[in-house]
């Protein structure tokens, strides 16, 4: 107390510790306080402004690792050395001026030491010190190429939708998320974002996997899908701010985490970063390196609240390094900002991305949207109508344009075959077929209200030439069949009976074309090539690229 005195020009000379302690706080609660703190180093004012932000206190790890630790002394040493005198770090200068205590507090953890302000000291300083400190995030002075929002994660929400009520996927063993073969039906085709698709999905309850198969919940499902499309992209968004099922940590690309039992919370960041929007002018690109070193000199802990940074087992997806210790935080904590603005909040349209000329994303911009959400938890609402009707063609072929309303095109999916979406492309490509229409049928799908609901649809009767095709089938069934199946030559007709006759060939041998020429499924031609390789012949076979080379399964190649 008699240190801390001096530095408020106390003299404490005859008085007992109490009567000490009653002095010096009266002597500096009687002060000015806000100006002495204003007047301290800049070093030390943030130090009282991350107490400020913490409600006071901090934990004492992170605390002296970001504001240096106070050098243990006695007595004697207190008196020889006078440390007070050249503090050697700004915890230390604010323990000598008495700003900062230090105790302990059990928590769910243990016992944990933390540092704090005093209570009357921090009731006095200015509310507008106790805001958090917002990262300073620098402005680009690069030219870049504008990327707008990912292709909308509406509209890829919708196809998951649509593919898990058409196709049956198993709740057990419940994959994590469906084939990569849906891939191939989305406007994004990035694995990771298909993997936040499918398990917001699950968890908001869209897709309900309480039965055998995941199914889109009949209610859930229909109720989001008729929703305006601000209010579908909102719910999705705040969805993803929510989730703890779907951890962005653990789908950083540079990234291996090993579950060993520890836990990190994935939604503090998320929060975080959408402060930082909000504070961002939406004309202006930012940089985005700047993004990690501003959070790291503001709040480092952001997702780390305990402090420690040896508890949680990543590695380096390259070199298989463990990441453990703060020195690793750029490669840990700062690869997860940049992966939050260059997956989930772009994927959201919350954010634009900008490219420079080697084609790297070294900016970003919040979007209106993401502003909106930020601040409101909204998406605007667009000016006018938008929304697009669909086309149906002669050649029993359906477009459905992006703009149009996603409960329409569920329903259209479910009436159709799919054709994949390349990327960039802004219509859905869909086909009237036999086993679509056998396959709405067995769905309780009523085939003249389905024909009724694509022309309301279109705004205008259905073709003729569709109409005729459909009442064709209706009639007599599948008139036309096209099948990838691949075809065998014989030399001469003998040949072929000969290979008929054989027991392991004749059931491999489809239709006959002609006198030397036999059908044979793609999915079986390893096996004939081998069949007949045993009766003395060898095959010369002639394949296109999507089959692949008799050599990959370790089978020989022929001539005959």
């Amino acid at each position: 107390m008699r240190v801390v005195a001096q530095s408020w020009g106390v003299d404490l000379t005859g008085l007992s510790q109490q009567e000490a302690a009653e002095e010096l706080s009266a002597a500096m609660l009687g002060a000015d306080l806000p100006s002495e703190v204003g007047e301290l180093p800049a070093a030390e004012r943030a130090a009282v402004q991350a107490l400020l932000a913490g409600g006071g206190r901090m934990l004492a790890d992170p605390f002296f690792r970001q504001f240096g630790s106070i050098r243990p002394v006695g007595p004697g040493r207190l008196t020889r050395e006078r440390p007070w005198a050249e503090p050697e770090s700004p915890a230390e200068a604010l323990w000598y001026r008495g700003l900062l205590f230090r105790g302990f507090e059990r928590t769910e953890l243990g016992s944990q030491e933390f540092v704090y302000l005093p209570d009357d000291v921090r009731r006095v300083l200015p509310a507008l010190t106790a805001a958090l400190a917002r990262p300073q995030i620098a402005p680009s002075q690069e030219r870049v190429t504008r990327w707008p929002p990912a292709a909308n994660l509406v509209d890829d929400f919708c196809t998951v939708l649509a593919y898990a009520q058409r196709n049956l996927i198993p709740v057990h063993p419940q994959p994590a998320a469906p084939e990569d073969a849906l891939l191939a039906y989305l406007r994004c085709k990035e694995r990771t974002r298909l993997q936040m698709v499918w398990t917001l999905a699950l968890e908001t309850g869209l897709l309900d996997a309480s039965g055998s198969a995941v199914r889109p919940h009949p209610r859930a499902a229909r109720q989001w899908l008729q929703a305006p499309y601000p209010e579908q992209a909102a719910a999705l968004a705040q969805s993803w701010l929510d989730s703890a099922a779907y951890n962005d940590l653990w789908n950083v690309p540079s990234l291996r985490p090993e579950p060993t039992g520890w836990q990190n919370d994935p939604r503090p960041p998320r929060q975080l970063m959408l402060d930082i929007l909000g504070d961002l002018d939406p004309n202006t690109w930012w940089q985005l390196d700047s993004l990690p070193a501003g959070v790291k000199a503001a709040i480092p802990d952001f997702q780390r609240t305990s402090g420690k940074y040896d508890a949680w087992y990543l590695r380096d997806a390259v070199t298989n390094e463990y990441l453990l210790g703060f020195e690793h935080w750029d490669r840990v904590e700062g690869a997860l900002l940049r992966f939050l603005v260059v997956g989930p909040l772009h994927w959201l349209g919350l954010v634009e991305l900008g490219e420079d000329a080697n084609s790297e994303v070294v900016a970003f911009c919040p979007t209106a949207a993401g502003r909106a959400f930020a601040q409101v938890k909204s998406f605007p609402y667009p000016p006018g109508p938008t929304e697009a009707r669909i086309r149906v063609n002669a050649d029993a072929t359906i477009s459905v344009p992006v703009a149009t309303d996603r409960f329409t095109r569920f329903q259209v999916a479910r009436l159709t075959d799919w054709e994949p979406v390349a990327p960039g492309e802004t219509v859905y490509w869909y086909r009237l077929t036999p086993r679509s229409l056998t396959r709405a049928g067995e769905a309780g799908i009523a085939l003249p209200r389905a024909l009724a609901f694509l022309a309301s649809r279109s705004g205008q009767p259905l073709p003729e030439p569709v109409k005729k095709a459909v009442e064709s089938w209706e009639e007599k069934g599948v008139q036309v069949r096209l099948r990838h199946e691949m075809l065998l030559h014989v030399r001469d007709a003998g040949l072929l009976d000969e290979l008929r006759a054989a027991p392991r060939v004749q059931p491999l041998l489809g239709e006959a074309i002609g006198p030397l020429v036999v059908t044979v499924r793609t999915a079986d031609w390893r096996r004939l090539v081998s069949a007949i390789a045993e009766m003395g012949l060898l095959s010369d076979v002639e394949l296109g690229a999507s089959l692949g080379s008799p050599r990959d399964e370790a089978t020989t190649e022929h001539a005959s």
